[in-house]
């Protein structure tokens, strides 16, 4: 079977969300990303739910760690303008950043209460980078699965390194790969060395910083053309 690749905003908010999932916590909550949501604006952060609807809650644009809270992986829109290379492939733009609460009349302070705003912007900006990590190695799979003694074969992004866990957990049978790190090489080319900017919001304590995120949306293509391509511009490879 021959798959046709395709990249979605949405399939690029579950890998963000499972790079919030998949983190291993650690003893002090602030070590690791704790929740994941997408939002109209950084303001929603102050908001019940951080404004989201109830369908928006049950999707691929919230999840938190029991309820757990900060620190939180948070993604905007940025533009709805776009960048094309093809006629099926462009970038858009998206603000992604890691935020974090600073505690300033704690009692018997942990390690993460007694913290600076600059150490908080130093943690965030690691925290952000683990993200960041994860969805740029990703690849496009075909993975089989028995459900109801039946076998179903999806094509799936996933991380490389999660794929692997998913098997030895019985969750899937097989996979096989499609595109060989190119998403990778190119989300890592385009992103890896963007600055981080510090955030702030005063009324609420909250401190962070985020970086304008290129993703390359794939209307479709096919493994061979995608191997190939070089995004530049050219309308006769995907």
């Amino acid at each position: 079977m021959i798959p046709i690749i395709k990249f979605t905003l949405e399939d690029a908010y579950r890998l963000f969300m499972e790079s919030v999932m998949y983190q291993e916590p650690t003893n002090n909550s602030c070590e690791t990303v704790n929740s994941w949501v997408v939002m109209e604006g950084q303001r929603d952060l102050a908001k019940p739910m951080f404004g989201l609807t109830p369908n928006e809650i049950d999707s691929n644009e919230y999840f938190s760690r029991n309820n757990a809270g900060f620190p939180i992986l948070i993604s905007t829109i940025e533009s709805t303008n776009f960048v094309g290379i093809s006629d099926i492939i462009y970038f858009k733009r998206i603000q992604l950043g890691v935020v974090d609460q600073l505690i300033e009349d704690c009692v018997n302070c942990s390690p993460c209460e007694k913290r600076t705003v600059e150490k908080i912007y130093w943690d965030t900006e690691q925290l952000l980078r683990l993200s960041m990590a994860y969805i740029s190695d990703v690849d496009y799979y075909e993975v089989k699965r028995t459900i109801d003694s039946a076998e179903v074969t999806t094509f799936e992004w996933h991380n490389n390194q999660i794929i692997i866990q998913l098997k030895a957990e019985g969750q899937i049978d097989s996979y096989i790969n499609h595109s060989k790190g190119k998403l990778g090489r190119i989300l890592g080319r385009n992103n890896t060395s963007i600055p981080a900017t510090r955030w702030q919001y005063l009324t609420k304590r909250i401190y962070g910083v985020y970086v304008s995120f290129q993703l390359p949306i794939i209307m479709e293509c096919t493994p061979e053309d995608f191997k190939l391509h070089t995004y530049k511009i050219d309308n006769s490879k995907c």
